[in-house]
């Protein structure tokens, strides 16, 4: 009977180590990247940005910047670099665009890995093995699909089509990664929010090399908890598609009122890019 005890009393002991163990592990977690002192800026009618500092144990270590946008408000383009001409990156395409950012994932020889898609022309097929969502824009609506699900699908009514991935949050609000794997970079990510208002933006670090940005988890926390849901519960993304990340992040915002331009460190192939409807 007292051997039995002391087995009960020790798993007992085993259980509750395990669990705080865990809890710390999950507030060491939380405490990894933190979004801090959310600012919304108005571009345009139907059209805002939003920023927030990112902080890794009390010290200021990158940005965060979101484009927000009534679909009927922009128009959406996808351009290609091509790599034959000079370029001094993103900054250099589609001028006449309010916002331009890294897009798909490509190639050694700068093919785009899956679908790529603008205005009904289809500049790259899906493929059926590569990035596990499709960001499409189509008839007014935002929408993400899953690779899996896709059947022959006619993109040729598609205003934009982008196949990328992870998906960092599903359908509905869901979370898309279910663990972190350690691995960090910056980040560029499309998708919708709570009122289905297109969402793109960066995760951008300031310290010395790319690496040192966020995980996919970590991103994830950003966007669906803290500050920005404590802002406007709206601002979290109904689903989200991670695009390129890493060296290839880049964003290029150019309002008169409010410019930021955070620079990708190497020749991207394809851009997303938005424009004010005329």
């Amino acid at each position: 009977m007292i051997a039995r005890r002391r087995k009960t009393f020790l798993a007992l002991g085993a259980i509750i180590v395990a669990a705080f163990v865990f809890v710390r592990l999950r507030e060491g977690h939380a405490r990894g990247i933190v979004a801090t002192n959310v600012t919304r800026t108005a571009l345009a009618e139907g059209v805002e940005l939003v920023e927030a500092r990112l902080v890794r144990r009390g010290d200021d270590v990158g940005h965060l910047a979101i484009v927000y946008a009534d679909l009927d408000a922009v128009d959406l383009e996808i351009a290609i670099d091509d790599g034959t001409g000079p370029s001094n990156g993103i900054a250099d395409l589609l001028p006449g665009a309010l916002l331009v950012t890294n897009a798909a994932y490509f190639t050694e020889k700068r093919r785009a890995t899956g679908l790529l898609a603008s205005h009904g022309r289809i500049i790259n097929p899906f493929v059926a093995r590569a990035g596990s969502g499709v960001f499409l824009v189509e008839d007014g609506r935002a929408q993400l699909l899953e690779r899996d699900s896709i059947d022959r699908r006619d993109f040729t009514r598609a205003k934009i089509a982008i196949q990328a991935g992870p998906r960092i949050v599903e359908n509905g609000g869901a979370p898309g990664i279910r663990g972190d794997d350690g691995l960090r970079a910056n980040r560029t990510f499309v998708g919708a929010d709570r009122e289905g208002r297109l969402l793109l933006g960066v995760a951008y670090m300031t310290e010395s090399g790319s690496a040192k940005g966020p995980t996919l988890y970590e991103l994830q926390a950003l966007l669906l908890e803290g500050a920005l849901a404590e802002e406007d519960a709206s601002l979290t993304p109904d689903f989200l598609l991670n695009l390129d990340g890493g060296p290839s992040t880049g964003f290029d915002l150019r309002s008169k009122s409010r410019p930021r331009r955070y620079a990708e460190t190497t020749r991207v192939h394809s851009v997303l890019a938005v424009s004010l409807e005329r």
